[in-house]
């Protein structure tokens, strides 16, 4: 029963990480699919035009996203807690593995549980402060972009 419930938090951690993982590549997937998609549509149709614009409404944070200034740290900090974090529940499975369940398994249990869920705080944060900056340049750039005349 221990192996079971050690075989389950680490395969816990280890979709965890993956989720986060997967979740950068996932945006960038899609805007290739939409940018395929845009090429083959018939130039003109209306099935471009709706590509095109999904497309623009994809690209444009990403764009602003490789222009936002680094900051590596925070992002780099995240990833080592998240890795090591990973690295101790393997360690506290093997130790499950081998019968050692006493006190000292379920402190690394606690620790390595502890460091994931800091890489991962830290990884929201990191995000959240890049959408902060990726929301002030767009209005920055747009409060930039000339107003257009109106005829009446």
């Amino acid at each position: 029963m221990g192996n079971l419930i050690a075989a389950l938090a680490l395969l816990v951690s280890i979709f965890g990480a993956a989720w986060v993982a997967y979740q950068d590549t996932g945006r960038w997937r899609r805007l290739e699919r939409y940018g395929n998609a845009v090429q083959s549509a018939r130039p003109g149709s209306l099935e471009q035009t709706t590509l095109q614009s999904v497309f623009d409404q994809l690209a444009l944070p990403l764009a602003l996203e490789a222009l936002a200034p680094p900051r590596k740290k925070l992002r780099r900090w995240a990833w080592v807690a998240i890795y090591v974090g990973l690295v101790i529940e393997t360690v506290w499975f093997l130790m499950v593995a081998v019968n050692q369940r006493g006190w000292l398994s379920w402190t690394v249990y606690g620790i390595g549980l502890a460091v994931l869920v800091t890489g991962v705080l830290l990884r929201g944060t990191w995000r959240e402060r890049r959408q902060q900056w990726m929301r002030e340049e767009m209005q920055r750039r747009l409060a930039q972009l000339p107003t257009p005349a109106h005829s009446n």
